[in-house]
């Protein structure tokens, strides 16, 4: 059965005017969460480093509403239209471009979630929007979109076949985090004080080259070449595969790259110089048959063992070293001199063998889990039409 959205909708919150001088107070060091647009993409939070916080004090004066466990959050714009279930008891208050909805208690509120985030709600939230330079969408025109609902049992089996992929994903993803934070803890046990002689510069352990000067004219909707570019890097560290450019390239050979290279952002465009002089590893090519990489990156080119090389550039000390390289305002650009002044000291030779080793394993491994959740993410991503539209028989599935 088809209902407007605003049918099913108990409790909408909308305080994306509010801010904490209109209700006279400042944003605090610590204390309750408060996510943004930028903070949601559809089933994750992102940019955590960026997000403020309210005190315990002053959160009942913005949040007379709160956010509940089953709230849905949406964008409004900048980024438009991503979906976020909030299945926690936390606390949070709703900042810029964000707002949210408590769906009634006849309705599975996680079933809604996973209708909002279907292509086919997408494209009426898209057909909604107003505005060309920045696409948004008022909070009338949501409640205006429709949405199919089957009975309250087939509700929570489709629910329940959705879930179990999802949190397969989410399980892939703290281990990835946890084998990341190993990488990081590995680096400095072995290069934290030590005290030998074997000091070497950048350009002792790797060669570089710069990437591909593309026009917006061979950018493509579908193509098999995929083009890294520094979107393929989180701003926390660590590869994001949800950046590559289809590329149609039109002046004869191109670089490529393989799986396990490394590459240097020497281009960033975020506030905080977030991205530049960051290292990551290619850890999966996604659909692409063929990767490049554009010219705001370099790819390294080892001379030790590349697993232990990146560990050294993805290392905080060489993030600290590359900022004072780093020129502009607006667009930031790193000099290049910092790939080759950079000092290291190095442990010996079986100690860097032991130690890359370690780290291959928790690349693999996070590469693996990479290609695992693309493929758990088409099949949820197939699967949830089917389910919607009454394709799949449900007979089977339990609620339990």
């Amino acid at each position: 059965m088809k209902y407007k959205l605003g049918d099913i909708v108990k409790e909408a919150i909308d305080y994306r005017g509010k801010t904490p001088k209109k209700l006279g107070f400042e944003w605090s060091k610590s204390g309750i969460r408060a996510l943004s647009a930028k903070n949601i993409k559809t089933g994750q939070i992102v940019q955590p480093e960026s997000i403020r916080y309210v005190s315990k004090e002053d959160y009942p004066k913005w949040m007379k509403q709160e956010v509940e466990r089953g709230t849905i959050l949406i964008t409004s714009e900048a980024p438009f239209g991503q979906i976020f279930y909030w299945n926690s008891d936390e606390k949070i208050v709703l900042s810029q471009r964000l707002f949210a909805i408590k769906v009634k208690d006849e309705f599975d509120s996680k079933y809604v979630y996973y209708q909002m985030t279907s292509s086919k709600f997408q494209s009426e939230l898209k057909a909604r929007a107003t505005g060309s330079t920045v696409t948004g969408l008022r909070q009338p025109e949501l409640m205006k979109c429709e949405i199919d609902i089957p009975d309250l049992e087939i509700q929570r089996k489709i629910v329940r076949i959705l879930s179990a992929l999802d949190q397969k994903i989410e399980l892939n993803n703290n281990e990835s985090n946890t084998l990341q934070s190993i990488i990081d803890t590995q680096y400095r046990k072995v290069f934290s004080g030590n005290e030998n002689n074997n000091k070497v510069k950048a350009s002792d352990l790797f060669d570089y080259e710069g990437g591909y000067s593309y026009t917006s004219a061979e950018l493509a909707d579908e193509s098999d070449i995929g083009m890294m570019t520094i979107k393929n890097f989180e701003r926390t560290g660590g590869f994001k595969i949800d950046g590559f450019k289809a590329l149609s390239p039109k002046k004869g050979t191109i670089k490529t790259a393989a799986l396990y290279d490394i590459f240097i952002s020497c281009t960033d465009v975020t506030q905080n110089a977030d991205i530049i002089g960051n290292a990551v590893m290619l850890l999966d090519t996604d659909k692409y048959g063929t990767i490049t990489y554009s010219m705001d990156l370099v790819r390294i080119i080892p001379k030790i063992n590349r697993f232990a090389l990146y560990a050294i550039l993805s290392s905080k000390d060489f993030k600290s070293f590359a900022l004072g390289y780093k020129s502009g305002t607006t667009v930031l650009h790193l000099n290049k001199k910092c790939l080759a002044e950079y000092e290291i000291v190095l442990p010996d030779e079986k100690s860097l063998d032991v130690f890359g080793a370690t780290i291959e394993k928790a690349c693999k491994k996070i590469a693996i889990n990479l290609a695992e959740n693309r493929c758990l993410s088409q099949i949820r991503d197939s699967l949830l039409p089917k389910l919607m539209s009454g394709d799949v028989n449900l007979d089977k599935v339990t609620n339990e």
